[in-house]
């Protein structure tokens, strides 16, 4: 049986403590993790939705009495985009699965939802199971480790001919123009084709933490975005940059180092078409740990923009 997720629910799991195990198949910039399906911990599942999340909704699967499966979305930048940030399963019942995802579906639609998120690791079997509830794969990313002994300094790269500033909300057309020529047509058409749509698909970094952004320019001109982010000894980073500057990733990648120095673990999550940041990561002694395929439902139809056309003129009839 399907139901809505109750504060009764987190109960039953702390009570519990993960017997059956719990495995959260599900990614978020907030959860990284290297291996596949790692087992989650409760007390932190618990943590992050006992204070009651703006714009989260969640369901349960209860069989005989015992919490089966759980799934949990939250929404994005915008009210009508959801991320799935919880999907636990005590087993691999496709069954169950496709329950879950078809309930966040339909609630969602009602909710008028329009496009729905959903990060998985590339060996997880739910992929498959994902499509046949009728999400699509669109992306495949790769996440990079450092393991490294913090510096009590950071270091000073050499910056020129760039200049480093923190971002402002000023800045939110030119890194949308950023986007449109750093990313691939078919990201863009589902992240976000205009502006405001873009806006409403960027993820949200919650909880402790906060991320901090950069602008990379020179000479006026924004060329490159980076933002940073540290907790618990973790430190992420994340960079793009326009293709006609992309021989300089390296300086963006240095500041970003030196901004995030003084943490043991470093993590770079990064899409397939970014190849020479890969590359760069690999020469900085980054190792690939994981990779992703985040897949998208659209619950909204898209509709073809009604296009004034000017009306022919007819000549007049000759007998």
């Amino acid at each position: 049986m399907i139901r809505p997720l109750a504060l009764g629910d987190l109960v039953t799991l702390l009570i519990h403590r993960g017997r059956p195990p719990y495995y959260n198949e599900a990614t978020t910039k907030d959860n990284l993790q290297p291996s596949p399906a790692t087992r989650l911990p409760v007390s932190a599942f618990v943590g992050r939705w006992l204070p009651l999340r703006q714009g989260g909704q969640g369901w349960v699967w209860i069989e005989k009495g015992h919490l089966e499966g759980l799934i949990s979305a939250r929404r994005r930048s915008g009210r009508n985009v959801w991320e799935v940030d919880n999907l636990l399963l005590s087993g691999q019942d496709k069954g169950m699965c496709l329950a879950l995802l078809d309930s966040l579906s339909s609630a969602g639609g009602k909710l008028r939802v329009t496009k729905i998120f959903l990060r998985l690791p590339q060996t997880s079997p739910v992929i498959e199971m994902a499509q046949s509830a009728g999400f699509s794969p669109y992306l495949e990313e790769h996440l990079y480790r450092l393991q490294a002994r913090p510096s009590r300094r950071p270091g000073k790269p050499d910056l020129h001919p760039y200049a480093f500033r923190p971002r402002l909300k000023a800045d939110g057309y030119d890194l949308f123009q950023l986007h449109t020529a750093a990313v691939p047509a078919p990201v863009r058409c589902i992240e976000g084709m205009t502006l405001q749509e873009w806006q409403q698909t960027r993820e949200r970094r919650t909880g402790k933490g906060r991320p901090r952004e950069f602008i990379c320019h020179r000479e006026g001109s924004l060329v490159g975005w980076l933002r940073v982010r540290a907790l618990s000894g973790v430190g992420q980073l994340e960079l793009m940059a326009h293709p006609a500057e992309e021989s300089e990733l390296e300086a963006m990648l240095r500041y970003s180092l030196a901004r995030l120095s003084h943490n043991p673990c470093l993590l770079c999550l990064t899409p397939t078409f970014q190849g020479e940041l890969q590359r760069l990561l690999r020469q900085h002694r980054f190792e690939e740990v994981a990779k992703y395929t985040t897949l998208v439902k659209e619950l909204a139809v898209r509709v073809a923009q009604p296009v004034r056309a000017p009306q022919p003129v007819r000549g007049p009839m000759r007998a």
